[in-house]
């Protein structure tokens, strides 16, 4: 019995949390995107991040319409690296994993406000946000793993006024164990 509880007290913390190689890839990942140029008016300020990382399937997801868009308009999909069998199978492995929730503690270099979707919408409406200087406001998902060293995240980064900075689908593949930004996929409304 003793045993059993050990067990079920063990899955419900693995199931809340994010494992290290999970981590690994969102620090990598932000830290290398940070650092861009258009990033640099937001590099000394509390920058915000919504909570809701999901599970990665909504990366998975979008990246899927992508696919079909450019294989509708027949360009070349070569550096479109999952097909849509892969993508019926990542679904299938992904359709049921939790949903995840992040923290300051999940992320070594940078400290984010964190708040849910539905007070970052409402600071938009009521115009919170402009009682501040530059600001970022970040989502990001959880990573998707195409296999060992590929990965798929959504990332959005907004400014106070709600404009995009950037929109889109990252492709990070790991290269002597730092996960790197391989390509970005866009829906055109950026």
């Amino acid at each position: 019995m003793k045993k059993i509880i050990v067990l079920i007290f063990c899955l419900i913390i693995t199931s809340c949390s994010i494992t290290r190689i999970e981590r690994q890839v969102v620090n990598n990942f932000i830290d290398e995107e940070l650092l861009k140029t258009k990033y640099l008016p937001y590099i000394n300020t509390k920058n915000v991040l919504v909570n809701e990382a999901g599970n990665g399937l909504g990366a998975l997801l979008f990246y899927e319409q992508q696919l079909k868009n450019v294989n509708q308009l027949n360009y070349n999909s070569n550096n479109w690296v999952i097909d849509s069998v892969e993508i019926v199978k990542l679904k299938k492995l992904y359709k049921n994993k939790k949903l995840y929730n992040w923290k300051n503690s999940d992320f070594s270099n940078h400290s984010f406000e964190i708040l849910d979707a539905e007070t970052n919408l409402n600071n938009y409406k009521t115009g919170y946000y402009l009682n501040f200087g530059e600001r970022l406001i970040l989502t990001l998902s959880k990573p998707l793993f195409v296999n060992k060293k590929t990965a798929l995240v959504w990332f959005s980064a907004t400014n106070k006024f709600g404009g995009a900075v950037e929109k889109c689908v990252i492709l990070l593949e790991n290269a002597n164990d730092k996960w790197i930004i391989k390509s970005r996929y866009y829906n055109g409304d950026n």
